[in-house]
């Protein structure tokens, strides 16, 4: 009996694939000038186009980089920063805590890159909280840019704020 159940365990354990896909039987053409890939198992053909460094396709694993928004950004390890509550209906509070003295720009953009909201204020070292007051902007994704001069250099980062209803 005992040889029974370790042959049996042994052919499961030789079986047994751990979250695996396989792929029947799949092509690819380029029918235009576009290419379309495809495999059985899935709903529709994915189509991927690319032009230069974008690449554009439809499906559940797309890559996200961390620089989404096109903006070079720079960041001190040392300057900690919060933007709360996302998304919001009203208001987004922001919380930077910096080691120095620092000259501080926050842009509100839309995402056609026109600047809704401006403000320009200087920082002191520690915690300096923000608020801004989104209320008259109609519901859609923004990004806010802060940049901060200090030490003579600039350093910058982005946030995409989903402003709802």
């Amino acid at each position: 009996m005992k040889q029974l159940v370790l042959i049996f365990l042994t052919f499961l354990a030789i079986n047994s694939d751990a979250q695996s896909t396989i792929n029947a039987n799949g092509n690819t053409a380029t029918i235009g000038g576009n290419t379309y890939s495809f495999s059985v198992g899935e709903m529709c053909a994915v189509h991927t186009a690319s032009n230069g460094s974008v690449v554009i396709t439809h499906g559940v694993l797309q890559p996200m980089s961390d620089n989404a928004v096109g903006i070079n950004e720079t960041w001190l390890a040392s300057d900690k920063i919060h933007v709360y509550p996302n998304p919001t209906s009203t208001k987004i509070q922001l919380e930077l805590n910096t080691n120095d003295l620092a000259d501080a720009v926050f842009v509100l953009m839309d995402m056609q890159g026109r600047m809704v909201l401006s403000k320009q204020d200087k920082l002191s070292a520690g915690n300096n909280k923000f608020e801004f007051d989104l209320s008259h902007l109609a519901n859609a994704y923004y990004v806010l840019q802060v940049k901060l001069n200090k030490s003579n250099a600039t350093y910058s980062k982005s946030f995409k704020i989903q402003k709802i209803k």
